[in-house]
């Protein structure tokens, strides 16, 4: 989204009349009703970079995704004088990893696994290595 924008998007409210770039089968819980209702029209696109293309050519008005994923697509589009992050969270979703139920002992592997990774802060090194400061 433009710089100039982006500061007046500090709520769902906010993008009442916006077209919206979204991902194509993402789940947006919290925007939904806004979909449904037509308050907010969501455009779907198969990429992330494709919604920050048409954000660019006016095609829609705003994108939702992670922050990190628009950091670092920005980034390598090298646009991230044009485009403004929001630092306002518009949704938020837990993520789960599914296992089979003979795998138990996989499950508790990778937990131990993931635990003993993120206490290394071999996770934040690698999620550095994405993040984008504007």
């Amino acid at each position: 989204m433009y710089q100039e924008e982006a500061q007046k998007l500090n709520s769902i409210p906010a993008l009442y009349g916006k077209k919206l770039g979204t991902i194509n089968n993402h789940s947006y819980p919290s925007l939904q009703a806004y979909f449904d209702n037509k308050s907010i029209e969501r455009i779907e696109n198969k990429k992330l970079s494709n919604n920050i293309n048409q954000l660019r050519f006016g095609v829609i008005d705003v994108v939702i995704d992670t922050k990190l994923s628009v950091a670092y697509c920005i980034s390598k589009k090298n646009v991230a004088q044009e485009l403004k992050i929001s630092n306002e969270n518009i949704d938020a979703q837990e993520l789960h990893c599914m296992l089979r139920k003979e795998r138990q002992n996989t499950l508790v592997k990778l937990n131990t696994a993931l635990n003993e990774l993120q206490h290394k802060g071999k996770i934040d090194k690698v999620l550095n290595r994405y993040r984008v400061t504007f």
